[in-house]
């Protein structure tokens, strides 16, 4: 049927634009895999992405803003966490996937909602988009224990 519609040269020409440009791809395909290697990117993460390197690549940067609010010196959205010996208040640690992340304005999230509605509490937020079981371990046993909250809250 193409032999009818298109001269031999065309075809050639035709047979040579689709196979560069599959194998453009499929070169693309592997200079993104090992290029996510080595600069972990969320543009580039995978479901077979290490757990650390998808929390790395989800953490801003401390002092960037979200919702005009500075994320805090752990990467968080949250005001900056005090070591125990600074804090009078007893401490709630919320861990949580990307709800607890942050999807509203810092004044509207219901940490600090639940701070302002419970004066006598401070709340950390410790929550990443795309958290899964391993991650929430990690931010409980690697984040959260050594803040030493006397109450941990798991936001599903």
């Amino acid at each position: 049927m193409l032999e009818s519609r298109f001269s031999s040269r065309t075809r050639r020409r035709l047979d040579l634009i689709f196979m560069n440009l599959a194998l453009t791809l499929i070169l693309a395909e592997v200079a993104l895999r090992i290029l996510s290697l080595v600069w972990p990117s969320p543009l580039l993460v995978t479901e077979s992405t290490s757990s650390q390197i998808r929390r790395d690549s989800e953490r801003m940067a401390p002092g960037s803003e979200r919702f005009s609010f500075p994320i805090n010196s752990s990467g968080h959205y949250d005001t900056d966490f005090l070591p125990p010996s600074e804090r009078s208040l007893p401490l709630v640690v919320t861990i949580g996937d990307s709800f607890s992340y942050g999807v509203v304005p810092h004044y509207y999230h219901y940490t600090t909602v639940a701070e302002r509605e419970f004066p006598g509490a401070e709340v950390y937020n410790i929550g990443f988009p795309g958290t899964n079981p391993v991650d929430y371990l990690y931010h409980l046993v690697e984040e959260a224990l050594p803040l030493q909250p006397d109450l941990v809250v798991i936001a599903l």
